[in-house]
């Protein structure tokens, strides 16, 4: 037992655990380790120097919302400003136009000699831009100086209306551009055009935290908020049952056309279609007679030839109105 109670305490030498000894001789008190919550030491170096000072940092939940799930038109206006944003992320107290103006502080310090030709023209295209911004804002401020006053945008108030969300949208944008407002300012102050269910949504999700807003994810949360999640298919209905009914052809060619606008998969093939299939019946015949179709002819075509029929309908000896 010699060799094996000298293989027990090699074993013990070799690991790092320290590990309390019973004594063998009567009435002595066992040894213990003096620090018992001593931690390893690594390296001889504290754990909080090895893992370095920990950086607290609060990073907004992303955006997940798509223009798919949200029931956006496909096209138009509104799809264009609402997927494709311009605008960046603005904290309260920051400013956009900064990082511009560090870099373009940065190239005025290259040496102009040591440019490529392309460089150069980029970076005088560069300082040409920026100095048309800077007369820009030096000239509506001289504007706002001589009491002009920007159009306030149409309050909005929820309703799921295309139309009306559009406009307001619209006039926003507007009304940003001609008061020189940053992002950040304009989410804040849009409220004052906000009622009803629209302005209850901003006083539950952004006016909590308004700098983790922009103007492009508050229209986005608008629309989430205010029209149903099935848009694009009440839109599609629409279309798809669509008639002239009692309104002049050009109107209705020109409803169609709106909806082509928002739905980026009706072409110009499915437009000629509908305008077959619900336009009066004595335009269909006379479209016959004269040999056009819905699969040969442009709707350009047939809206043209169909206001000739409309025409020729409302000056005929019967004076019948042409509703059916």
């Amino acid at each position: 037992m010699g060799n094996g109670g000298r293989e027990a305490r090699i074993l013990f030498a070799n690991t790092n655990t320290e590990m309390p000894v019973q004594a063998k001789e009567k009435g002595k008190e066992p040894i213990t380790p003096k620090n018992k919550s001593r931690v390893q030491a690594t390296l001889g170096l504290p754990m909080s120097q090895l893992e370095g000072e920990r950086k607290y940092t609060h990073t907004p939940a992303p955006n997940t919302v798509t223009a798919k799930n949200r029931g956006l038109p496909t096209g138009g206006y509104l799809h264009d400003r609402l997927t494709n944003p311009t605008k960046e992320l603005v904290a309260a107290d920051g400013n956009p136009s900064d990082s511009s103006e560090s870099s373009s502080s940065s190239d005025s310090d290259d040496d102009f000699n040591n440019m490529s030709p392309h460089k150069l023209a980029k970076y005088i295209k560069k300082l040409k831009k920026k100095n048309k911004e800077r007369k820009e804002k030096e000239k509506l401020r001289k504007l706002q100086l001589s009491g002009f006053k920007t159009k306030l945008p149409t309050a909005y108030n929820g309703s799921n209306d295309f139309d009306t969300f559009e406009q307001f949208v619209y006039e926003v944008e507007t009304w940003q551009e001609d008061t020189g407002f940053e992002d950040y300012e304009a989410v804040r102050h849009v409220k004052s055009f906000l009622k009803d269910k629209a302005a209850s949504y901003y006083m539950l999700h952004v006016a909590p935290d308004v700098t983790q807003y922009t103007l492009t994810l508050v229209f986005q949360g608008l629309f989430d908020y205010c029209f149903p999640p099935d848009s694009q298919a009440r839109i599609r209905r629409k279309f798809n049952n669509m008639t002239q009914s009692d309104r002049g052809f050009r109107d209705f060619y020109r409803e169609l056309c709106k909806i082509q606008r928002r739905l980026a998969d009706i072409n110009d093939k499915s437009i000629a279609v509908r305008m077959w299939e619900g336009a009066h019946s004595y335009i269909r015949i006379e479209w016959a007679k004269n040999g056009y179709s819905a699969e040969h002819n442009s709707p350009e075509e047939l809206e043209e030839s169909a206001i000739r029929f409309e025409t020729a309908e409302k000056n005929s000896p019967n004076g019948r109105e042409p509703n059916k």
